[in-house]
């Protein structure tokens, strides 16, 4: 690897870092919820709440994480210093965006990691799809009623 684009790398990561485990804290909280709600309640939907709350997740941070991509260094001052570096600034956009990218998926990823290993291990349980024919409302458990008889 090259050593300048070690270096940006390294410069993203030392910036980014606070960020990054911002927004894990915030997915692995999202992810406690999950769990602590489907033991307590019982509606086996752990894929969906968790895709409920990677949707808020995504709705805030995407804004927050293009406003720090794009303003940082502005208001950091850190523009003149970057500029003299002798990258071309495309390059360091592109890390830059990388680096956003990086703190917005990754907890996601790793939040989805943790979920579906919960999953295997069976703490927690996924309903079943439904099955052809059934509005969106139909109980389960009338399902397997009307199966039985």
């Amino acid at each position: 690897m090259d050593t300048v684009l070690q270096s940006l790398l390294w410069k993203e990561w030392q910036e980014r870092k606070r960020t990054f485990f911002v927004c894990l804290a915030w997915i692995l909280c999202g992810l406690v919820y999950v769990v602590i709600y489907e033991l307590a309640s019982g509606y086996r939907t752990p894929v969906a709440r968790f895709g409920s709350v990677c949707m808020v997740y995504g709705m805030f941070m995407t804004v927050f994480l293009a406003m720090r991509v794009c303003l940082s260094e502005v208001t950091q001052g850190t523009l003149t210093f970057t500029s003299s570096l002798p990258v071309s600034l495309s390059r360091v956009a592109t890390m830059r965006m990388i680096g956003g990218i990086v703190c917005l998926a990754g907890p996601i990823f790793l939040g989805s990691i943790l979920l579906a290993v919960l999953l295997a291990l069976g703490i927690l349980e996924q309903v079943p799809a439904r099955r052809a024919g059934f509005p969106s409302g139909f109980s389960i458990r009338e399902a397997f009623q009307s199966d039985a008889c």
